[in-house]
């Protein structure tokens, strides 16, 4: 038996359709999906229709997919702010075999294959009651009495594994939004060994550019140029540049006394004009 681990794809076709080859070289019985599919970049709906075409694959719901579902059952006629726009513009751009597939997802699901049951979810918090470092470092202990087993999450965009025990942990990485300075895509497989599982950790290099160059010249980049420059720089760098930004967003608001929240559109991108990064990585047009 061997499992194919996808995570945080975070609509980012061709990285997933390069993974997908590559795992078709490699006789895997199932592929795994281990949420935030669609918000980040604007290839939403085929990337949900690809995940869609794998037969009998698994997949639970990541935090992505929440946002949406709920923004989903908002009044529409609030959103007025800057911030948020890459996300009204996603669900928007919902079909509805999108919608009814995001909506249809467990949080969590196990896989009885195999030595030892796979749990799956977007994050380890989820299964087990401690979370990973958002910024990596050393895994976490894991308290008394949880199940033996391989426990498969995604969420911080970093490949690793580690032992506890007869228990495995298992961040595949992203495929999408890589965070650990490499771009390639980023995916794990669980390979059956006797009475337990070998961790293979793989990355796929895919033509990062012209992906950019294909966001640069999309309808989710002229609806949300600031969010959708952040991801360009996400991509081309491979670190986390949101959370960079939104603290200076916060800092930037509070200078010039501007209480509204989520950020108004002026603030949002007069923060964004004012941030000061590598001029090298000004990606913003």
């Amino acid at each position: 038996m061997r499992i194919a681990l996808l995570a945080d794809i975070h609509g980012n076709l061709p990285a997933l359709q390069a993974v997908m080859e590559q795992i078709r070289t490699l006789e895997v019985d199932r592929m795994v999906f281990l949420g935030d599919y669609s918000f980040g970049l604007p290839f939403v709906n085929e990337t949900i229709s690809l995940i869609r075409s794998v037969p009998h694959a698994v997949a639970v719901r990541g935090n992505g997919e929440d946002r949406l579902l709920w923004l989903a059952g908002q009044e529409r006629s609030g959103w007025t702010d800057g911030q948020m726009r890459a996300a009204y513009w996603t669900v928007r751009h919902l079909s509805r075999e999108t919608f009814g597939l995001l909506a249809s997802l467990p949080a969590t699901a196990c896989l009885g294959e195999g030595p030892v049951p796979v749990y799956a979810a977007h994050t380890l918090l989820q299964m087990t009651g401690v979370d990973e470092p958002l910024g990596g470092g050393t895994p976490p202990a894991l308290p008394d009495g949880i199940p033996v087993g391989v426990y498969a999450f995604g969420h911080t965009h970093r490949s690793w594994h580690a032992h506890r025990e007869k228990t495995i942990l298992v961040n595949p990485g992203s495929v999408g939004l890589p965070m650990d300075g490499n771009p390639e895509a980023a995916y794990a497989i669980l390979d059956e060994r006797g009475d337990t599982w070998q961790v293979e950790r793989h990355r796929v290099p895919y033509d990062v550019e012209s992906v950019i160059a294909a966001v640069r010249t999309s309808s989710q980049h002229a609806a949300a140029p600031v969010w959708t420059a952040l991801a360009i720089r996400e991509l081309k760098t491979a670190r986390n540049h949101v959370y960079p930004f939104l603290a200076w967003a916060e800092k930037y608001a509070r200078q010039i006394g501007d209480p509204r929240r989520p950020f108004a559109p002026d603030t949002w991108e007069a923060a964004y004009h004012a941030w000061d990064f590598d001029a090298s990585f000004y990606l913003y047009r």
